[in-house]
């Protein structure tokens, strides 16, 4: 009996013993989801970037579409009527006094209208292309900075055959956000910019990718490549009709307001999307050169044009199969959509583009 009873309790302890775990074995296991963890977050980060990214591409895709519909509707606002619709840094002329717009809000313009983002149901008023304005309307315009002024009105207060008809959009609305540059993440102060950009230039919209930064718009200069050709310059400082001999098939000031202008006339900052400061800035203007292409084109290797408008928007497949004499841009009978993508730094290795 004793031995028996003795057995029993022995076999009992034991099963108590291994109903818990040591403190080595929890810890163990601790380490071992803390170290699964640690693998999974960034996968399901990478995964949710590439999941956005891929619909970035989907929206580029449709905003491409748009504007081939937009350009076979209406050649006549087109550059050249072979071209697309210009993505030029200028006035806006539906807007009193002199405020410039730049690529990415003229790409509202064209595809969407003008819409008017402080109402609740944001009203989308479409395209007026010229051939729709009597001229009676056009006759109120009479200056430089003024002659589309009244085409948008609503009501006949200033125009007396307003509404005007509107054509577009030519971008399925649903798919699409926009928002005005002021209320996006980084906005800078419009004081620190030439007097042309207002508050009104930071209160007219763009259409956002899906990491919520604005996707750049830039028209080729068509002429001046099907004039030139391979010797056209990649890239040039302002758009062919407002100073010839800054020319290029792209303008890098097209979209300043975002990108900026380290040097001449106006200098504007580039928008610090990321939080990190000017530094971390990647698509600056044009490095060693001064006008779209080097010399030597070995040129393009030297780290200070590493980041140059022209090396970025360099066909470089092109490049490197024609022995590094085919100097062109992509896209340079087109046009170019560029997002920063996910760290929201324009030219550092992950931008969403159309090419």
């Amino acid at each position: 009996m004793n031995s028996r009873w003795t057995e029993m309790r022995v076999f009992q302890g034991a099963s108590r013993r291994r109903l818990g775990f040591t403190l080595v074995e929890l810890l163990t296991v601790v380490a071992i989801i803390m170290l699964l963890i640690g693998i999974l977050i960034p996968t399901l980060s990478r995964a949710r970037e590439h999941a956005k990214a891929t619909a970035t591409k989907a929206i580029l895709k449709g905003v491409g579409d748009g504007l081939e519909m937009f350009r076979n509707e209406n050649p006549e606002e087109c550059r050249g009527g072979d071209g697309y619709p210009s993505s030029a840094m200028r006035d806006d002329p539906t807007e009193p006094n002199e405020q410039w717009i730049f690529g990415a809000q003229w790409l509202v313009r064209y595809l969407i209208g003008k819409p008017d983002l402080t109402l609740i149901d944001k009203t989308v008023f479409g395209y007026v292309p010229r051939r729709n304005v009597p001229r009676a309307v056009l006759a109120l315009g009479g200056t430089q900075f003024f002659e589309e002024e009244y085409w948008y009105d609503i009501d006949n207060t200033s125009n007396p055959h307003a509404p005007l008809q509107r054509v577009g959009p030519y971008l399925p609305l649903e798919n699409v956000m926009m928002e005005m540059p002021e209320n996006l993440e980084g906005a800078p102060d419009a004081s620190g910019y030439p007097s042309e950009v207002s508050a009104l230039t930071f209160q007219t919209p763009v259409i956002l990718d899906k990491f919520d930064y604005p996707i750049l718009y830039y028209s080729a200069n068509t002429r001046l490549y099907k004039k030139m050709k391979g010797s056209a310059p990649v890239a040039g400082y302002d758009d062919a009709a407002q100073d010839p001999a800054a020319s290029g098939i792209y303008a890098h000031t097209d979209n300043a307001l975002f990108t900026g202008i380290a040097g001449g006339d106006p200098a504007m900052p580039p928008w610090d999307f990321a939080g990190i400061g000017p530094a971390g800035h990647k698509l600056v203007e044009f490095g060693t050169w001064t006008n779209g292409l080097p010399d030597d084109p070995a040129d393009f290797d030297l780290p200070e044009n590493t980041y140059t408008f022209p090396n970025y928007i360099l066909n470089k497949d092109m490049f490197e199969s024609t022995n590094r004499t085919g100097v062109v841009p992509n896209r340079p009978d087109s046009f170019l959509l560029i997002t920063p993508g996910p760290d929201g730094i324009f030219g550092n290795g992950d931008d969403v583009t159309n090419y």
